[in-house]
């Protein structure tokens, strides 16, 4: 050392610290919502058909509870109903987001689905990849709070979504229902 002192006899303090933190965070960059604004149920020729939307059975627009805007859809599991758009645009081989707001009570079920455009089946199943002759996707239990949903998955051509309710008793209600094309994903490594 420069002051003489023997370097095998001295003695360094130091602190360090690390940051940790996952890898990254993965961000998609997503399209227009090819609902066109439909899946905020703002819209309604009246109280039981919301316009852009096809009906299977009894709904209703809920206007007291709703996530946002002035209105949200409204399903009991007591008459089983539910609401469905045809040809959305998707293009094969391509990912696309469907995302939105619900809200389960009284032991009704939410369920929506993604299937080939006219109802034929064929289904996405909850991978987001696998297209099957089965079940709608099940989303879980909220108990009566509002929860966001997100699923990806990757598309066969153009499609029908379906927003549906099972059970034996129970409100479900949906609402800021989106459908975008997955552009890219873009990572990203969050700073402080």
């Amino acid at each position: 050392l420069e002051d003489g002192s023997d370097p095998l006899g001295t003695t360094v303090e130091a602190e360090m610290g690390f940051y940790v933190a996952p890898r990254a965070h993965i961000h998609p960059e997503l399209s227009e919502d090819r609902l066109a604004g439909a899946g905020g149920f703002e819209n309604w020729t009246n109280p039981t058909t919301p316009a852009d939307w096809s009906t299977l059975g009894p709904v209703a627009q809920e206007t007291e509870d709703y996530r946002a805007g002035l209105s949200a859809l409204r399903l009991s599991a007591e008459t089983p109903g539910g609401e469905y758009k045809d040809s959305i645009g998707a293009v094969a081989g391509k990912t696309y987001r469907m995302c939105g707001d619900y809200k389960t009570e009284g032991g009704a079920v939410a369920v929506f689905s993604v299937s080939d455009t006219g109802g034929a089946g064929n289904g996405v199943q909850s991978d987001g990849r696998t297209y099957a002759n089965a079940s709608p996707v099940v989303l879980p239990d909220t108990s009566g709070e509002w929860r966001r949903f997100t699923f990806d998955f990757v598309a066969r051509g153009d499609h029908r979504v379906g927003l549906s309710v099972s059970g034996s008793a129970g409100i479900v209600r949906f609402d800021q229902v989106r459908f975008c094309r997955v552009w890219r994903y873009v990572a990203y490594e969050p700073r402080i």
